[in-house]
């Protein structure tokens, strides 16, 4: 902590793996308690499919992706595409996959980008053509 004349905190530091000690989870619903407290959900009950903040993103996927499941504008979501690149708004440090499909029902990995490390805020890769008449794409937060 730093202090200003010792009235006031204004810098803390907590390590994450501290406070999201992913080995206490109450209800075993894959969503470590001390987070689910810190964003304001219930650590006795298995609430990871609901979606509070009905932005189409349940709980346990919105933990997955660094998201806030109270906060329908804290999303994960494409922010540009192009023929040429696709980016997405990322947290630093944590892996991202882009999967594609043809169908929109079944989807694989799209080859060179199982796991991509995002350094910023907004991580952009760039992505090669196919001979495929429909190709869809899709960013997936990685665990």
């Amino acid at each position: 902590f730093e202090k200003d004349n010792y009235t006031r905190i204004t810098f803390a530091r907590v390590e994450e793996a501290w406070l999201l000690d992913p080995s206490v989870d109450t209800d075993n619903d894959d969503m470590p308690d001390n987070w689910e407290v810190l964003v304001g959900l219930n650590p006795s009950f298995d609430d990871s499919d609901l979606d509070p903040d009905g932005d189409g993103s349940a709980n346990g996927s919105e933990y997955t992706a660094g998201t806030n499941p109270l906060d329908a504008s804290s999303t994960l979501a494409v922010s540009n595409f192009s023929s040429a690149s696709i980016a997405w708004h990322s947290i630093p440090g944590k892996f991202y996959a882009i999967e594609e499909s043809t169908d929109l029902d079944q989807w694989s990995t799209v080859p060179g980008a199982e796991a991509i490390l995002s350094s910023s805020a907004e991580t952009t890769v760039p992505i090669t053509a196919t001979s495929d008449l429909r190709r869809f794409l899709r960013v997936r937060a990685l665990p």
